[in-house]
């Protein structure tokens, strides 16, 4: 990660926290707050509370840490503060595509509670070519959810060694392009535990 040039901290309360171009480390403390990364490569802490974590272009790496958040890595072409009211709704920026990542790697951490992770949205995969997410606590168990772009049919899940450490690692793929390795994870993914724009009925 470049030399960070822009810091930003939270309170207790529910803030709105914005970095700017550049590496920036922003953290919302407590509070359900809302995060948004420029470009950059980034490292963003949600802290305590619900929060919605942001990333942009570049590479970031996003803690969701205690509390039920969403975690996006990509940039929207709008964001979620033009509309706070949508800002839990997976579907609110169907006018919003974000143009696919092709050179970007960005590290989810969820942390406790139920988190989830973006990689796609309403017209798009956020991930293709040579970009993809890691994610690195993904938990079905405890609530967390993937939320992506298309249709069931679209996803295999495969395994890889991302690490070269001897530790197996789930692979998301959509239409043969890796889009999310989930790190020391070795289960199944059931529709339940993505988020489509239609409900799917079978088990990758």
């Amino acid at each position: 990660m470049n030399n960070t040039e822009f810091t930003q901290v939270g309170d207790n309360l529910d803030n709105f926290l914005f970095g700017e171009v550049g590496a920036d480390i922003v953290d919302g403390k407590g509070g359900n707050d809302y995060i948004s990364a420029d470009e950059g490569e980034d490292l963003l802490f949600g802290d305590i509370g619900n929060d919605l974590i942001q990333g942009g272009k570049d590479s970031d790496v996003i803690f969701g840490e205690a509390g039920d958040d969403r975690l996006i890595g990509s940039d929207y072409q709008g964001n979620y503060y033009d509309y706070p009211e949508l800002a839990n709704d997976p579907f609110a920026f169907a006018n919003e595509p974000v143009v696919p990542n092709v050179f970007e790697v960005d590290t989810f951490v969820g942390g406790r509670g139920s988190d989830t992770f973006v990689l796609g949205d309403y017209f798009n995969a956020h991930y293709r070519g040579q970009s993809y997410a890691v994610i690195e606590d993904f938990d079905p168990a405890t609530g967390d959810k993937l939320e992506v772009f298309g249709r069931l049919n679209d996803y295999t899940l495969g395994t890889a060694d991302l690490s070269d450490d001897g530790i197996t690692d789930a692979v998301l793929e959509y239409q043969g392009d890796a889009i999310a390795y989930l790190s020391n994870y070795n289960g199944t993914i059931l529709p339940e535990d993505l988020v489509f724009s239609q409900e799917q009925s079978n088990t990758i």
